[in-house]
């Protein structure tokens, strides 16, 4: 059935961005002991990154996509409220936008709040990695440390309440 493969894979993917946060943010965690701030920050990005898409992964929207050189890979998509045009989830301050589709319940409210906390990222550019690294401050590293850990949280939390908020 293809739908239990899918799902399947969606499992498996959804782990694999969860595991893939943690050990991000770990080794950030390890470079900011050294100051490195600039890499430290890039990781935290992807942390923050990670743990965001896991949980868009089994909440929102998602389809197979292919790219040109033939490998389908399983990406979550959603739908873009400003412009009404579905979008692929990119890096974290792209993947921002579409986090507070997760929220409902009683508990949306919170996720809203604690998704907002992350907007620390909205400035945050994957090609910060090509720069000097001063642009990159401690104290902009310490922030952003602190949101990729909630996003972590976040993803934590589903993992033991089986839902976002």
């Amino acid at each position: 059935m293809p739908d239990e493969d899918a799902r399947a894979q969606d499992a498996v993917m959804e782990q694999q961005y969860a595991l893939a946060g943690a050990r991000h943010y770990h080794d950030a965690v390890y470079l900011c002991g050294d100051q490195r701030w600039p890499t430290a920050d890039h990781l935290f990005g992807f942390a923050a990154e990670c743990a965001l898409k896991s949980l868009l992964l089994r909440f929102a929207v998602h389809d197979v996509s292919t790219y040109r050189n033939g490998n389908a890979v399983n990406r979550a998509r959603w739908v873009n409220p400003r412009t009404g045009k579905e979008d692929w989830l990119g890096h974290i301050n792209q993947v921002l936008g579409a986090a507070p589709l997760l929220a409902y319940g009683r508990g949306g409210p919170a996720f809203v709040e604690a998704v907002d906390r992350l907007n620390v990222f909205a400035s945050w550019d994957l090609a910060d990695r090509y720069r000097d690294g001063r642009q990159v401050s401690d104290s902009v590293v310490a922030g952003r440390q602190e949101a990729a850990r909630l996003a972590l949280s976040l993803y934590e939390l589903y993992e033991l309440t089986g839902r976002t908020s």
